[in-house]
């Protein structure tokens, strides 16, 4: 699928305009870091800091942006932090999930998510129900069809009401 010339110019502006505001604002934290000068020197510090700065705002505000405008092509339904995600997570499931997790870190499994898939939907039905969880995903997604499609999940949150 390619995208089209407005997507495509709204991407750019997008990022450039991220980019652009980052450099007018930029300050840094701290001008005392001792331990970094010694190592990088003071010069090399600041370009770090500045080239870390940018990416922090890329990852926080214009990757999320970059993800609707692309989705927005084909789903009729795009929303970013999405919050009416509610479900239950049984102990069994839980137990699963922290396994496939932890195993992944740990290099002993590969990713595989059709497998995971059915493990953790195997164990579903497993102990007891957890409290009514409210996820919030990064982008959300449903399709003409009615499919809905879900991101990256920021956060759990389970006190605030959606």
């Amino acid at each position: 699928m390619s995208l089209s010339p407005a997507t495509r110019q709204k991407i750019s502006d997008t990022v450039k305009k991220a980019i652009l505001c980052k450099l007018e604002r930029y300050e840094p934290k701290t001008n005392y870091m001792p331990f970094h000068d010694r190592i990088v020197g003071r010069r090399n510090r600041a370009a770090f800091s500045l080239i870390h700065s940018i990416n922090t705002i890329l990852g926080m505000a214009v990757f999320e942006k970059v993800a609707q405008l692309v989705a927005k092509e084909t789903f009729p339904v795009v929303e970013t932090q999405y919050r009416q995600l509610r479900g239950y997570l049984s102990q069994g499931a839980q137990a699963e999930i922290t396994a496939i997790v932890d195993a992944l870190r740990n290099k002993r499994a590969a990713p595989n998510k059709s497998d995971e898939s059915r493990r953790v939907s195997m164990k579903a039905r497993e102990g007891i129900l957890g409290e009514e969880r409210n996820q919030r995903v990064d982008i959300f997604l449903k399709a003409h069809d009615g499919t809905e499609c879900r991101g990256v999940k920021s956060s759990l949150d389970n006190t605030s009401p959606v």
